[in-house]
């Protein structure tokens, strides 16, 4: 059953979205959250989190899944946590820096 579900939750202070390709056999991912710096600590993440996992349970969605950068200084980790998530994997990300390209004059 591929059970296609997109949530949007937009704000003045918040922006949100929350998909999933299958519903039923694939965790729900949740896929940004951003609140204002101004707006933090009033519990619109949370808010925001919890409005996606009702609706991913109205979609009898098995469990919820989200990624979060470790380096966040926005205390996104303690937020997760608190609302039940846990470590299932970690990742690791490799970049270079290169100067920008420039034309060969010819």
């Amino acid at each position: 059953m591929n059970n296609q579900m997109t949530l949007e939750i937009v704000t003045p202070e918040a922006v949100a979205y929350s998909d999933s390709v299958d519903m039923v056999t694939l965790p729900a991912l949740t896929g940004q959250i951003g609140v204002l710096p101004q707006a933090r600590g009033r519990g619109l993440a949370s808010a925001m989190i919890a409005a996606a996992l009702h609706a991913a349970a109205g979609h009898d969605c098995q469990g919820a899944s989200l990624q979060v950068d470790t380096d966040n200084v926005t205390g996104a980790l303690r937020l997760y946590e608190k609302l039940g998530f846990t470590t299932d994997r970690t990742r690791v990300a490799w970049s270079v820096q290169r100067p920008p390209f420039t034309e060969v004059a010819q």
